[in-house]
């Protein structure tokens, strides 16, 4: 079994699978859709240049199948453009070194969609650090991983556990209230 990627400029890429060898393959491609925006601080307009923004499917539309994803870096000033989507529900994150946000609220892009106008706002980050041990035992929890969610499921981290400890960068904005129970899994 094979498997044939396309990937041409201003069309989304395409894939099949196939045995080889075979007479004939073909691979459906569709007019890319693009989702740009800026990313700026939380509260002003500050542009935050350098940030990883990343999108894949939106994972509250319940479909968990991804359609297509793309991560690119802010320029100077903030401005983000991800292109080569598929048609889909995305939620654009973006990461700093000082910060961590996501757009509010999913973007159904359509066909060969370009939607120009999002603005996603960084919140500034903290690290949460911990030890996970084994219960009753004390011993530490040797490898592993750990989640942390926000108070609504927003801003989804999660960090692997090595030798007992973990940290996980997580934005302020989306921790769970204080006194909330913390969730590891």
């Amino acid at each position: 079994s094979i498997v044939l990627v396309a990937n041409p400029k201003n069309i989304a890429s395409g894939e099949t699978s196939t045995v080889a060898p075979s007479q004939a393959v073909e691979i459906l491609l569709t007019p890319e859709s693009v989702l740009a925006g800026r990313v700026v601080e939380a509260g002003s307009d500050a542009p935050v240049p350098g940030a990883r923004v990343t999108v894949g499917d939106d994972e509250a539309s319940g479909t968990f199948e991804p359609t297509a994803s793309a991560d690119t870096r802010t320029d100077e000033e903030g401005r983000f453009r991800l292109t080569g989507l598929t048609p889909g529900r995305y939620k654009p994150t973006a990461t700093s070194e000082r910060g961590y946000g996501q757009a509010p609220s999913s973007v159904l892009l359509g066909l060969g969609q370009i939607v120009d106008n999002l603005v996603v706002e960084v919140h500034p980050a903290v690290t949460v650090r911990g030890r996970v041990a084994v219960a009753g035992e004390g011993a530490p929890c040797e490898d592993g991983d750990v989640s942390l969610s926000g108070n609504r499921g927003e801003g989804h981290r999660s960090g692997s556990v090595a030798r007992g400890r973990v940290e996980i960068g997580f934005a302020r904005a989306f921790l769970p209230a204080p006194g909330a129970p913390a969730i590891a899994r």
